[in-house]
């Protein structure tokens, strides 16, 4: 923090004082989350390339094709097209296997 900052904070009332917070502990919080799904999508990924490598004998271009394919399914959800619900229930219904998250 400069001094220019510091002069405005020393000026400001309690008002502004903690929307200042409310904004600092909003952004924190967010890069909280991004970070653990960022996490969280690099884990699934990483796991699932080396299962596949491992227990069905997968190469290099199928893995890749998959991972693809899926990142474009993320981004479906992202985009608002699906949602998780949708792929939870489209893998019951066509492959009797219910995903939950579990230890």
């Amino acid at each position: 923090m400069n001094r220019s900052e510091l002069r405005r904070i020393k000026h400001m009332n309690t008002e502004e004082l903690s929307k200042m917070i409310e904004t600092i502990q909003y952004d924190s919080s967010l890069a909280g989350v991004t970070k653990g799904f960022d996490y969280a999508v690099e884990l699934v990924y990483s796991v699932m390339a080396l299962t596949l490598k491992d227990e069905l004998g997968f190469g290099h271009k199928r893995v890749e094709r998959i991972l693809k394919i899926c990142e474009e399914r993320f981004q479906c959800i992202d985009g608002g097209k699906a949602s998780l619900e949708d792929y939870k229930q489209a893998v019951k219904d066509e492959l009797n296997i219910t995903i939950t998250a579990t230890k």
